[in-house]
């Protein structure tokens, strides 16, 4: 069982935050867009994309980019994206705290590991387009234990392959309204 050392956030009611107007300073690029007339922040957006090093979400190239391996680095962007300790992204990669030093040492990830990393990334893109862009609501909803998934959270529930396609089932049901 994977412990979790920041508590469960509560998810916030209501449409997320954010103006449809604003824009980055560094990139001029607007920060949040309406979709179906709420506010989606696009700051948080994109951690798929922050993880594996690329700037477009073109799968050919970030097949190309697990193969060769990640840089070390991803485990980090990947550890602030979740919130997460390094041994917490230990047992969800399902990686020895000593191979991940390892792999510090090394600067990169081989292309297994890379594809569980890319995984938990994606899942958390999800769960912000499920929560409108609340990084909060988010992170709590992938860490609460839920009875669809045999109260597991849904971090828990994605260490395998099946069971992230299981979680990633369970988000478009959710975001299309089906009762599950």
């Amino acid at each position: 069982m994977i412990t979790f050392t920041k508590p469960i956030a509560t998810p916030k009611k209501g449409k997320a935050s954010g103006d449809s107007s604003s824009r980055s300073a560094h990139t001029g690029r607007p920060m949040a867009i309406q979709v179906h007339g709420v506010n989606v922040d696009l700051s948080n957006m994109g951690v798929t994309q922050k993880v594996a090093g690329v700037r477009s979400a073109d799968r050919r190239e970030l097949i190309k980019v697990i193969r060769a391996g990640f840089k070390y680095r991803a485990i980090e962007k990947l550890s602030n994206a979740l919130g997460s300790s390094q041994k917490e992204i230990s047992q969800l990669l399902s990686i020895p705290t000593s191979t991940l030093n390892r792999r510090k040492k090394e600067g990169r990830l081989h292309a297994d590991e890379s594809d569980r990393v890319i995984r938990f990334a994606t899942l958390k893109d999800q769960a912000l387009t499920l929560m409108q862009g609340d990084e909060e609501a988010a992170l709590a909803w992938l860490r609460a234990p839920l009875p669809i998934l045999g109260d597991e959270s849904p971090l828990e529930h994605a260490t395998t392959e099946l069971g992230a396609k299981e979680v990633e089932d369970l988000v478009g049901r959710l975001r299309h309204g089906v009762f599950s």
